[in-house]
């Protein structure tokens, strides 16, 4: 995800559309980038939000003195779904790019990735041959174990066959944490 990400940067992606600190990423902050978004042409459906835990973490606070239905099972959870119109993930894998990225949103075209998986050789004895395929994401692993008599050990092989490039730039807009 490092590598897949780290395109998301000002010279692919342009200017952020926030820059804030975790302790001051708030829901009207969210309500901001949302204005600004929809300003920017992002369409409704399919509005993504992904947000650094140090981001994530003060909405979760914030709004669990709120009450608003059905947050209170996501706040039980941990887990917010759905704010502002934003689809919402909490991530702690960003790119260290000096770029100071704490989150962005966007749309499913902003990035485009294609992966496959790897068909193991039908001559090899595996225990254990198949493609684990992430359903929110699609993101997809070839996972391949068998044992190996000449070391008398169980391997296990985890890989990943992928690509990516900029999709439409205009569908992602960074959020920095301010500079220290």
């Amino acid at each position: 995800m490092l590598d897949i990400l780290s395109v998301v940067t000002q010279a692919k992606y342009g200017a952020p559309i926030v820059t804030a600190s975790g302790e001051d990423f708030d829901v009207d902050t969210v309500l901001d980038i949302r204005k600004a978004s929809t300003r920017a042409g992002l369409p409704d459906i399919g509005r993504g939000l992904v947000l650094d835990t140090d981001f994530y973490t003060p909405l979760l606070k914030e709004l669990k003195t709120v009450s608003v239905s059905g947050s209170t099972a996501e706040l039980r959870e941990g887990v917010l779904t759905k704010l502002a119109g934003f689809a919402v993930r909490e991530t702690a894998i960003l790119p260290e790019n000096g770029e100071r990225l704490k989150g962005f949103v966007c749309t499913p075209d902003a990035e485009l990735v294609a992966m496959r998986y790897l068909q193991p050789q039908k001559s090899h004895d595996y225990h254990r041959a198949e493609a684990i395929a992430d359903p929110e994401t699609g993101l997809t692993i070839g996972l391949r174990q068998w044992y190996d008599k000449d070391t008398g050990t169980d391997k296990v092989i985890l890989e990943a066959l992928y690509g990516y490039q900029v999709g439409n730039a205009a569908a992602l807009k960074r959020i920095v944490g301010e500079e220290a």
